[in-house]
Formats: structure tokens, C-alpha cells, sequence
């Protein structure tokens, strides 16, 4: 293992003074290589100095320079098909010759349309290349492949090529390195040229290309585990991939070659795990290594975490397995991850020196030989994952299969929908599709409404400029015709500007096919639950195709200046990271964001519960059904009531107490950083609650503020300035705030940290709630740079702390 450290430090050494050489010489007259060419063969000379053997490399990387000149002149001829108008994902070539004792191609073109799917050959071409001058077999195959593969060709996922003989180089005079008989090196060099004319003619008509010989057999489904492998690696650095090795997508049909070479069963040699994930009480992490069904899970993993196999004694590998997620119902799998091989030479205790990746988990999944240069090097660190997303290995509660329950019958009852009609009163849905939709069903209230009110406070609050991105949508969900009509004319006329710009939409509608009906409750509080949960849906399933996005709100809110604004670059700064509802107020529906993608789903689980269940309880349990496990919700409240409707309203929907915070208390903390500091300027300056502030001038991706408290707090808000409050000059352009735990002792750091969220136009004021059964106090809040153009500027981080006898009492 010295020897090989010693070998990557040198080439190293040499590649750069030979890179300087070509930068600084690149019109080296002696050469016919381009630019980029002669890089390569810096590479090739940087490997030929470290082993004399490979001298080799650099003459035939000439001679391919030289003859593939003729390859810009070769004109292959279409026998069969039509290359594709559209460039397909994969290129499947195959390259076939006459065979004395029979040609196996049109089986193997059985197999591989017969084992895909309509929908898979979508993606793909196959391309033939006939490579064989013999006129009498051309044309018998050719006339087999018409009758056989008739629908594939008219479809333009079948095409046969052949090169015309003329286009080949000679093949006399051909000089072999090693003691092979003439008939043997021409059948060789004849072989290579028809591959290079197939590739040839595919190098346009796809994003990837696939070679298999003519006479294979493909296993159903190969055209889909390719592409997924393909997703997985795309921005990964790779030249080939073979895809035998791959679970065997092919196998050979010379009955000598059919039977797959076995591994047998893991034997998994002794060893160590080690792991920087939060192992929970009840798992044990040795049960990743065992071979038994035993296994080891856990609730989170941040990106970067990782679980590594210290074997007792370097071995050799010839295969490695990971298998994540539940074996049966494939779930709880590994979204993203990798796995790498290591090696050692300093007998390091508890990780290696050198890793190489040895592949990327495929649907949870690596089952990969471990192949060429690899399997000559003694292993020590058989696996490390790189884990990128969360995972969680543990048995699916009762709960979660509730929810799962849930969902079923939510696809079963959602055509309920399907058979919903509307009328449009007022305005039209507007031509594209905008940004954001603004949701409002009414009634007919008793003691009067204060729509009107609504709609006058939205309008006046928003500029010209966010109504251009805005909808508004309000659904008239009550059958009395003469109601109807007055809330129409009184609409029409306080705000024809806006329903001519088709900024203002009125619709009414009907589900199922009948006017809504109050139905039979037990109380009535469940007529009122029933009634608003048919009108949410009904306005939600006509506004899925408006806009990207949809806010909720009632028909009795007044709302904040420019609060359009606000949401939209709230919007903006959460377009990248997972959510399912963003809460703007503490009312009880008023304020919720969510996609537009997701409303078809919560129309139909509104409907599920039909009338025992408040549509606001509803709203946070489809949430948690789509795995946003806390609220997101900002402290600084865009909306609130004018007025409510009667005390029985209240009653049945008693709205959450707004939570009086006072001023941030700030615990005692320590403050790092790893940015350079202004004048003066110190890290502990970013967390007093007074005029200082901390400033860089040179901010980069990746550095950090970390407020590192004495001891564990229940945090229950954070707010993070940055920038001048006037000018909004030097704020933070891209960031993200980070929670953290599980303080260690020496040195003072947080092992885990969770995401509230990124900045909005420099600043940050959240919430913070905590998950059922997670950890209740936090010790870190690190305020981490994506991006930043120009000098930062941190004006505060302002923490409010729950106080102990808040806490004693609950």
C-alpha cells in the first residue's frame, strides 16, 4: 500500500509542470495534436513515466488520432427505419456479421422488444449495424427484421444501418504485440471498425449509448434499472458503465456462456462500525453489518453523515452489497447516497487514507462487483455512505399505517370531484399561469359579511406590480339565488378594474353533480365542519390549474400592506427546499400557502372526513401525511380577523391565542465564526441586543456564525438581521439558519442540526417547534452562507427562550 501512495503522490508531481508546458506552449509546431489533445496526452505521459510499460498508450492514442480521420468521410447507408426527429434518452447498437453456424439476432432483437415497455421504448433507439458485404445474407436479413420488427420500425425505434466496404481501412500489413495469427488480428481489427462506424452513426441520436453483442438475452424492465442508474450517476464522472454486472441484465445465449457466475454468500469478515449518525436506544449498529434479518435504523441523518465498516484485516472484495429500506413494501430506502471503498497505509484506527467511489445506491440499492483496479488493493474500509438525504429504518407504527390507509382511500373517493361543475359570475381565468392564486369561499351570513371588507383590504394593500403575479378567486358557495346575484352586482361594481384585467374571479359550485347540501349532523358544529370542507374543496379543485401556488384565506380578514409582496419573496427564498404548507398568521385557515400539485390531494382528504373532523385540524394532519413533521410558520403575522361572524362560530372554531413574545432574551452564549472580521468588529457583536453589529468583507459559501449557548434552551423563536436596516445594503443575499444538539463536551460543538429556514431578503423570523418524542432543548443556532456578492453585514440574532417555570408547569 506504500508503494501505491507513493505512486498517486508522483503522478501528481508530474502532471501539473507538463499542464504549464502545454497552457503556455500551445501552438507546439512538432505536434499534430489540437490543444485539447495534447492535454490527454500529458495525462498518458504523466502514466508512462510512473510506468514504463504503458509507452504503448501514447503511440495508439496517436494511430486514433490518425485513423479516425477517415471516419468523417464514412456515409453508412439506412437498409431499414428512420433515425428519430427528437433525441431519445439511449441508444441501444448492436453490430452483427454473418455466422457460419448461425446468427442468434433476430433472437436477441426478440428479447430486448419483448422485455420492454411501451413506454420504455418511448426513450430508446436500437440501432443495427449490418457489418458484412455478403449481398445474398443482407438482403434474407434484412427481409427477416421487415417481417418480424414491422411495428418497432414505423415507430422509429428500430433502424439498420450498413458501412459500405470501401469505407474500411486495409487489412493487410497489421502488426499485433503479441504472438496472434494473422486471421485472428484481421477478424479483431475488422470487429473494431464496426463498432466504431455503429458509434458513429449513433453519436446524434441520443444522450447515452448501450452496446451489446447480437447474441444476448435482456431481462424485463433492463431499459428502466439503466435509465435509474443513468439518474443516479449524471453528475457523477464516468466514461463507461457495464451493465452486466448490474444484476445481470443480460446473459448470453450460446448455451456454454448462459450460466451467471455466482459470488455464493456473503461471507462479511470480521470488523468494526463506525458512524456519525444519532443511533437511537433501542438499535443496534453492528445489525448493518450482520447477514441475519436483523437491521439497524434510525429517525434522521443530515447530509454528509456516513456509517463505515473498519475490517479487522484488509481483504480482497469481489462484490459488495447495501440494501436499504423495508424489503417488502420498499419504503424507508436511502433517497440518495454512495458507497466507497477504502484504503490504508498508516494504520490509521477507526478510517482510512484513500477512498474510490465504488457506485451510487439505485432505489436504496448497490449490489456492485468490485472490478479492474479495485480488486487488487487489500480493502480496509469496506463500505462508507455517504448519505444525502433523510432515512429512517424503523417498522412502520399503527400511526403511519393510518396514514397509509388514509391515502388509499383518498384515491378511491376523489372522483367525487370529477363530477363537480361550476358557473363563472364575474371575470374569466386568466390566459397563463400565474404565481399565485388567492383563495376565498364565502356564504350567506345572517348578520351581514364582510367580503366586501376583505377584498377592498387586499387590493389596497398590493401594488400594481404583485397584482400582475395574483389571482383572486372567490367561490359564492351558497344555492339562494337572490344572495347570489346582490354579491355579485355589489362585487362587480366596487372592482370592475380588476375583474376586466382578470385579476378577480367569481365562480359558484356544485359537488357531485347536486347543489351542496347541509346534510344530517349529530351537532352543529359538525354541519359547520361539513359545509366549510365541501367549499374548501370545491374552490381548491378549480384553482389547482390558475397558478403554482395557493393561499388560503377567509371571507372576514384584514390584510397587511404589501403583504403580497412578502409571500412572494417568501416563496422564492423556500423554491428549493421541501415543504407542504407555509403559515403566514395564526388564524385558523387564513394565511396557509401550499403548491398547487398537492391541492388535488387535499380536496379529496377534506372529503374523507365529511363532517367529524374541523377543516384546521385537517390542514396540519395533511401535513404530517406528507412528511412535513412541524409547522412553518413566521412570526410577524400578515393577517388578522375584522371581526367574527357570532359566538357559536367561535365555539365550534376556536382560534389559536396569539402568543405575546416580548423582547428576545438572548441566553448566554459563545459566538464562532470562520470569517475574517472588520475593524473592530467581533463575533459576539452579531448576538448583543444593542446598536453593534459584525461585519466581512469577504463572506463565501460555506462560512458561519454559531451561537453556541451555556447550556440547552427551549427556543421557541429565532430572528436573524443582516444588512442596513434603511438601505437593506450588505444583507445576506443567499443563507440558511440551522438549529442544533447534542452538545459534545471537548471541543464545544452541535453533532446535529436541523433546518427553520432560509433568509428572506436578509432576514429570518420563525417560529420554532419541535417534533413529538424529539429533542425538546437546543444548544446551537448557526447562521450558514450559501452565496454572497458584496461585504455582509450581521445586524442581529435575537432568541426567545421558553422560561423555566413555563416549562415546570407543563
Amino acid at each position: 500500500m506504500r508503494n501505491l501512495l507513493w505512486t498517486l503522490t508522483i503522478a501528481i508531481a508530474l502532471v501539473f509542470p507538463i499542464f504549464y508546458f502545454i497552457k503556455e506552449n500551445p501552438f507546439d509546431t512538432t505536434s499534430f495534436l489540437t490543444l485539447e489533445e495534447k492535454e490527454l496526452v500529458a495525462w498518458q505521459t504523466a502514466r508512462m513515466q510512473i510506468n514504463p510499460g504503458r509507452t504503448r498508450h501514447l503511440k495508439t492514442f496517436k494511430d486514433m488520432q490518425r485513423n479516425s480521420e477517415p471516419l468523417k468521410n464514412v456515409n453508412s447507408r439506412i437498409l431499414i427505419g428512420a433515425p428519430p426527429l427528437e433525441k431519445k434518452l439511449l441508444t441501444i447498437g448492436i453490430s452483427s456479421v454473418q455466422h457460419l453456424q448461425g446468427s442468434y439476432l433476430l433472437d436477441t432483437l426478440q428479447s430486448l422488444f419483448f422485455a420492454s415497455s411501451s413506454s420504455e421504448l418511448k426513450h430508446i433507439i436500437v440501432l443495427v449495424h449490418l457489418a458484412d458485404s455478403d449481398r445474398k445474407w443482407l438482403n434474407q436479413v434484412i427481409s427477416n427484421i421487415s417481417t418480424l420488427f414491422k411495428p418497432y420500425i414505423q415507430a422509429g425505434q428500430l433502424v439498420v444501418i450498413n458501412t459500405p466496404l470501401k469505407s474500411y481501412l486495409p487489412l493487410k500489413k497489421l502488426k499485433s504485440n503479441r504472438n496472434n495469427t494473422p486471421t485472428y488480428i484481421a477478424f479483431r481489427s475488422k470487429q473494431n471498425m464496426d463498432y466504431a462506424f455503429l458509434m458513429n452513426f449513433a453519436t446524434n441520436h441520443s444522450d447515452y449509448f448501450l452496446m451489446i453483442d447480437d447474441d444476448v438475452k435482456c431481462v424485463p424492465g433492463f431499459v428502466t434499472q439503466i435509465a435509474t442508474i443513468l439518474s443516479a450517476w449524471e453528475w457523477k464522472f464516468w466514461h463507461t458503465d457495464n451493465h452486466s454486472s448490474f444484476g445481470s441484465k443480460f446473459s448470453s445465449l450460446k448455451d456454454k456462456e448462459f450460466i451467471e457466475e455466482s459470488d455464493g454468500s456473503p461471507s462479511n469478515p470480521a470488523a468494526t462500525i463506525y458512524t456519525s449518525l444519532n443511533v437511537t436506544n433501542d438499535s443496534v449498529l453492528m445489525n448493518a453489518y450482520s447477514v441475519d434479518k436483523n437491521f439497524f435504523y434510525i429517525k434522521e441523518a443530515a447530509a454528509g453523515s456516513h456509517l463505515t465498516v473498519i475490517l479487522d484485516i484488509p481483504a480482497t472484495l469481489s462484490r459488495v452489497q447495501v440494501l436499504t429500506g423495508s424489503e417488502l413494501k420498499e419504503e424507508k430506502q436511502l433517497k440518495e447516497g454512495q458507497v466507497e471503498l477504502g484504503y490504508d497505509s498508516t494504520n490509521r484506527i477507526n478510517d482510512c487514507d484513500d477512498y474510490v467511489l465504488l457506485g451510487i445506491l439505485v432505489n436504496g440499492i448497490l449490489n456492485k462487483q468490485v472490478l479492474s483496479e479495485e480488486s487488487g488493493k487489500k480493502v480496509k474500509c469496506k463500505e462508507k455512505g455517504r448519505i444525502v438525504w433523510q432515512i429512517i429504518q424503523e417498522q412502520m407504527s399503527s400511526e403511519i399505517q393510518n396514514h397509509l390507509k388514509v391515502f388509499m382511500e383518498m384515491q378511491i373517493r376523489s372522483p367525487l370531484l370529477q363530477h363537480s361543475s361550476y358557473t363563472v359570475l364575474a371575470g374569466a381565468p386568466p390566459q397563463k399561469k400565474k404565481l399565485l392564486t388567492v383563495g376565498i369561499s364565502t356564504v350567506l351570513r345572517p348578520h351581514g359579511s364582510y367580503l366586501l371588507d376583505t377584498l377592498q383590504s387586499l387590493f389596497q394593500g398590493s401594488s400594481e406590480h404583485d397584482l400582475e403575479y395574483t389571482v383572486v378567486l372567490v367561490c359564492l358557495s351558497d344555492p339562494d339565488p337572490a344572495w347570489l346575484s346582490q354579491t355579485v352586482a355589489n362585487i362587480s361594481g366596487l372592482f370592475a378594474p380588476h375583474i376586466e384585467a382578470q385579476k378577480l374571479l367569481m365562480i359558484s359550485g356544485f359537488l357531485g353533480g347536486s347543489l351542496l347540501k347541509k346534510g344530517n349532523h349529530t351537532s352543529p358544529c359538525e354541519g359547520f365542519n361539513s359545509r366549510q370542507k365541501e367549499d374548501y374543496a370545491l374552490l381548491m379543485n378549480f384553482a389547482s390549474n390558475l397558478s403554482d401556488y395557493f393561499l388560503l384565506m377567509e371571507d372576514n380578514v384584514q390584510c397587511s400592506p404589501r403583504f403580497l409582496s412578502a409571500i412572494y419573496w417568501t416563496l422564492s427564498a423556500w423554491k428549493d427546499l421541501p415543504w407542504v404548507m407555509l403559515e403566514f398568521s395564526n388564524l385558523r385557515a387564513s394565511g396557509k400557502v401550499f403548491h398547487t400539485r398537492d391541492l388535488s390531494r387535499l380536496t379529496s382528504f377534506f372529503l374523507l372526513f365529511h363532517s367529524d373532523t374541523p377543516p384546521h385540524l385537517l390542514l396540519s394532519e395533511f401535513r404530517l401525511l406528507l412528511d412535513q413533521n412541524v409547522p412553518i410558520r413566521f412570526s410577524s403575522s400578515i393577517f388578522s380577523h375584522v371581526s367574527s361572524y357570532s359566538e357559536f362560530e367561535d365555539r365550534c372554531f376556536p382560534e389559536e391565542k396569539e402568543v405575546v413574545f416580548g423582547d428576545p432574551d438572548n441566553p448566554t452564549a459563545v459566538v464562532l465564526t470562520n470569517m475574517f472580521p472588520g475593524f473592530r468588529d467581533r463575533p459576539q457583536h452579531a448576538y448583543t441586543l444593542n446598536e453593534d453589529y459584525f461585519s466581512t468583507v469577504d463572506a463565501q459559501s460555506g462560512n458561519y456564525v454559531t451561537v453556541i449557548l451555556d447550556r440547552p434552551q427551549k427556543i421557541i423563536r429565532v430572528a436573524v438581521l443582516t444588512g442596513f436596516k434603511k438601505k437593506r445594503m450588505y444583507q445576506l443575499h443567499q443563507g440558511q439558519v440551522l438549529l442544533g444538539y447534542g452538545l459534545t463536551k471537548s471541543p464545544r460543538y452541535c453533532a446535529h442540526y436541523i433546518l427553520l429556514g432560509p433568509l428572506v431578503r436578509g432576514s429570518l423570523d420563525q417560529r420554532v417547534y419541535y417534533e413529538e418524542d424529539s429533542v425538546e432543548k437546543l444548544s446551537c443556532i448557526k447562521l450558514l452562507v450559501l452565496s454572497q456578492e458584496a461585504l455582509l453585514l450581521i445586524r442581529q440574532i435575537k432568541v426567545w427562550t421558553e422560561p423555566e417555570e413555563e416549562e415546570e408547569e407543563s
